[in-house]
């Protein structure tokens, strides 16, 4: 695993973090930016900001997605998942209006996971509605479009009904999630991307200069 070190957590601005990866090593530029004052408790927020988003008619192009078709998961982007749950028709893809279908009388749930080291910010989700479904988290109802606040590493949303109804549906066509990652593992994807796109194996004695 790779070591990192030249870095402190308790002070804000812009650091340099140095990251041995075996015989191999390089420095990584970081920012550390303070709580607001008013929240002096809170510990720091740590890490770039990152804005991953997907349109589902692209992602199942992309991805070979057959029309009317269950599938279970999406990757929003390499450290966020989204995870449906719910009967047999819940997850299932439709050409017609290029969504991806949750529902209500299935007990249908949209569950968001952080890859270990990040936090996700906020969610919004792009829908279309059929018999009054609607999103919820917590409870409470999530419109189309609507940011919400997350600041966790997962958060799940369950089909609820705008009405009385229990037969309602939701048709995802788009997810954009903000989430933040940690310096640690900041230089983790550095490395392991530098590796990918230079073929460096942990046998290999290499000197990674900074740009």
């Amino acid at each position: 695993d790779a070591t990192f070190s030249g870095y402190d957590m308790s002070t804000a601005g812009t650091q340099t973090v140095t990251v041995t990866y075996g015989e191999i090593s390089t420095t990584y530029t970081i920012t550390v930016k303070a709580a607001p004052v008013e929240d002096d408790d809170e510990t720091p927020i740590i890490g770039d900001t990152i804005k991953a988003s997907i349109v589902i008619k692209d992602y199942a192009d992309a991805n070979s997605w057959a029309d009317a078709t269950k599938y279970t998961s999406i990757d929003v982007d390499s450290n966020i998942t989204a995870t449906v749950t719910g009967g047999s028709n819940t997850g299932k893809y439709y050409t017609n209006g290029e969504n991806w279908r949750l529902y209500q009388s299935e007990s249908g749930t949209l569950l968001f996971n952080a890859a270990e080291g990040c936090s996700i910010s906020t969610i919004k989700i792009t829908y279309t509605s059929s018999n009054s479904g609607v999103l919820t988290l917590g409870g409470a109802n999530v419109a189309s479009n609507q940011v919400v606040d997350i600041n966790n590493t997962s958060a799940t949303f369950v089909v609820g009904n705008t009405g009385s109804g229990t037969s309602g549906q939701v048709r995802i066509t788009a997810i954009e999630v903000i989430y933040t990652i940690t310096p640690a593992k900041q230089a983790q994807m550095f490395v392991d991307n530098y590796m990918h796109m230079n073929d460096v194996s942990t046998s290999n004695c290499l000197e990674l200069r900074s740009h």
